[in-house]
């Protein structure tokens, strides 16, 4: 994670107390194991010659990194540019995530240091087994810090793995393999093998000592090491990217997953030392409309574009194009939204960034950064924009490890800071598309001490009567005998009797209907007579074509289906056979888009090249799951629209493992919602449907 986007957004400031701690060292030793490293609310750098100063933090920036001696997790200060506070050094910290409402920082180690029992001199920041870096606020001041490191010695933490801290800051989400340990010095850069997993944690009480994760909450298996782990706006589900280059897609709370994995172009170039994957090069970022995710492409001097809801992708040219392409960061901030910014090695590059075009990305600013050498256990090309989105902070090889600009429209300006130690980044956070605006000042009036020409008492108009004004201008309300009318009778109604022969029969009102069926994988299952689920279905919407007029001047129909996303196979037609051969082109897949599935329906009411004026249009739709990835209250919301629009919407829930509440709310009444308890039930619901055809109010004398 290397920005603060995804997350729910949090109420307050940060602030730190600059003041110099003495560092008191902790050893464990044990047989075959021991962690090394110190533990103090500051580890021996200062953010300002004044001690006593708090700084209040609105627009930070936390970054890694693996140089000696700055091995550390560094909090920064985008405003002022300067350096605030550094954690202490422990090796050594990669990929970063941080909760700011609770103050809570992890990283990923992204190398080990082993330093045998016995052995002299120990290094501090040696950890002896793969470690997560911890910091966070000593107290509820947050005007001191502290860090540590937690461990687990049955679940390995992925080398060079990715992290994600849930709403709440009480859980997290880590890139795990199996668990291996480093045996002697030469094994600083353990691989990562099978199997992998993203796994979720309880944080455990903060690691004033090296701290057991414990055993996870739940776990997902995936085909590669979790190199990005990125979580929707709400955090209830994550996107992970795999060093073997396929998107899975899961809920956070029990890592289901919910929609088919997304294979997606490999990651070219130099590959990771000692690990043999690209791991060390991959970046990914989601967009703020949590359905586009960017991920590099390295040395084709592209990027991939995935489209979570359709679970496609395509791949976008840049323009000019990069050399190389290493971190993407999508701006979620209110300054230069949903631009896209892009890490080249050396340069970073900016564009304007459409997800919905096919054109090629085209380049508005660009600006220098130092090439970042190779070296075993780095991390590369990090990339994040500032939490209010006017400033951009690239991995850079350099003092600090990291170089910021400021986005003026077209220019990326270089700016002087002092954000830390180090030469090797391994990442970096911001609060981008958490940080929310200050609100803007109410203009006030503030009285002064001498009055002035407007508000002197001459000046005010007087209460003397004008003419205008004048209660003699108004006609006297005294009454007077003019003024009193002789009553007359009021005039009343005469009731007349009417004789109405009129009738809507449904069996003979016209209608225009989209058939909105299922096609999800579930309907691939038996029904009691054995059959599948959507053979039964098509079964059955044969039927109700049958029940229809489907004449010049009768009935239509279109059909209409759905799993991942919906597609018109028929549109509005009194063509049987043209009907009868889209509903034996029916295929399946995953998913259960509702949503889609209403809109698409109403969409093909919609045609005004084909909708009959005399027609009453229905949708009847059919579903036997719930709604996936897209929550129900999407489908009633599209449903709304619908009925609004003057549709009359059916909606037919098949089996038990449905949202019945959901499609009882999309249905115009509530004999609109129907349930099938089985597939081969479904033809007498539709002939049910035939029967409830409501007759408009043209229809009836008292709505002409």
């Amino acid at each position: 994670m290397a920005r603060g986007s995804h997350r729910l957004r949090s109420p307050g400031h940060l602030q730190i107390e600059l003041k110099e701690k003495s560092m008191i060292r902790v050893w464990r030793f044990g047989a075959a194991l021991v962690f090394m490293t110190t533990f103090g609310p500051l580890d021996g750098q200062r953010g300002s010659a004044n001690d006593a100063l708090v700084r209040r933090l609105e627009d930070p920036v936390v970054k890694s990194d693996l140089v000696a001696r700055c091995n550390s997790v560094q909090i920064g200060d985008l405003d002022t540019l300067q350096h605030v506070a550094t954690g202490n050094e422990i090796d050594a910290p990669g990929r970063i995530d941080v909760d700011w409402a609770t103050g809570i920082a992890l990283a990923v180690q992204s190398q080990v240091i082993y330093w045998p029992s016995g052995w002299r001199d120990p290094p501090r920041s040696a950890t002896n087994t793969p470690i997560v870096y911890a910091m966070w606020p000593r107290d509820a001041t947050r005007a001191n810090w502290n860090s540590g490191y937690y461990y687990s010695l049955q679940y390995g933490i992925a080398t060079m793995g990715d992290t994600a801290i849930l709403p709440g800051g009480n859980t997290f989400l880590l890139s795990t393999v199996r668990w291996r340990a480093p045996v002697d010095v030469d094994d600083q850069y353990l691989p990562n093998v099978q199997p992998f997993h993203v796994r979720k944690f309880t944080i455990p009480p903060y690691p004033t000592r090296p701290t057991s994760l414990g055993e996870p909450l739940a776990s997902f298996e995936t085909d590669g090491v979790a190199a990005a782990i990125e979580l929707s706006l709400d955090g209830s589900i994550a996107h992970i990217v795999t060093d073997r280059h396929v998107v899975h897609s899961i809920r956070t709370d029990t890592l289901a997953e919910i929609a088919p994995p997304i294979a997606i172009p490999a990651l070219t170039g130099r590959k990771t030392l000692f690990l043999g994957t690209m791991i060390a090069y991959l970046r990914a970022d989601l967009g703020p409309d949590d359905r586009h995710l960017v991920v590099n492409q390295g040395r084709t001097g592209k990027v991939t574009l995935v489209d979570l809801d359709s679970r496609t992708f395509r791949t976008l040219t840049l323009d000019p194009p990069l050399v190389n392409t290493g971190g993407v960061a999508i701006n979620g901030g209110w300054e230069n939204r949903w631009r896209l910014a892009v890490h080249g090695q050396s340069r970073v590059a900016i564009f304007d960034f459409d997800p919905l075009s096919a054109a090629p990305l085209k380049e508005v600013a660009t600006g220098n950064v130092a090439l970042q050498a190779t070296h075993a256990g780095m991390l590369y090309a990090a990339l994040a924009w500032s939490g209010r989105g006017d400033k951009l902070v690239a991995g850079d090889y350099g003092p600090g490890g990291v170089k910021v600009f400021s986005v003026e429209g077209g220019k990326l300006r270089p700016l002087g800071s002092s954000l830390g130690c180090g030469w090797l980044n391994g990442d970096i956070w911001t609060r981008n598309g958490e940080l929310e605006p200050s609100p803007t000042p109410t203009p006030t009036v503030t009285p002064t001490s001498t009055p002035t020409e407007t508000s002197a008492p001459t000046e005010t108009p007087t209460l003397t009567p004008t003419a205008h004004a004048s209660a003699t201008a108004t006609p006297s309300a005294t009454p007077t005998a003019t003024d009193t009318a002789t009553p007359t009778a009021n005039p009343r109604p005469i009731y007349m009797p009417l004789a109405l022969h009129e009738r809507c029969d449904p069996t003979q009102q016209r209608i225009d209907v989209s058939l909105v069926i299922d096609a999800s994988t579930s309907m691939s299952e038996r029904t009691r007579a054995g059959r599948s689920k959507i053979a039964a279905a098509l079964s059955a919407a044969h039927a109700f074509l049958d029940l229809l007029q489907l004449a010049p001047l009768g009935d239509q129909a279109a059909i209409v289906t759905f799993n991942s996303d919906a597609w018109i196979l028929a549109p509005l037609t009194s063509n049987r056979s043209d009907l009868d051969a889209s509903l034996a082109a029916v295929t399946l897949g995953q998913q259960t888009r509702l949503d889609r599935a209403v809109a698409v329906g109403a969409q093909a009411l919609a045609d005004s090249s084909r909708r009959r004026p005399g027609n009453e249009p229905l949708l009847v739709l059919l579903t036997d799951g719930r709604a996936n990835p897209v929550p129900i209250e999407a489908a009633v919301a599209e449903a709304e629209l619908t009925k609004a629009a003057g549709v009359t919407l059916f909606t037919i829930g098949l089996g038990e493992d449905i949202d019945a509440e959901g499609l009882a709310a999309m249905a115009s009444t509530k004999s609109g919602f129907l349930r099938a308890p089985d597939a081969e039930d479904l033809a007498a619901v539709y002939a049910q449907v035939a029967r409830s055809i409501p007759c408009p109010a043209s229809t009836w004398w008292g709505g002409k």
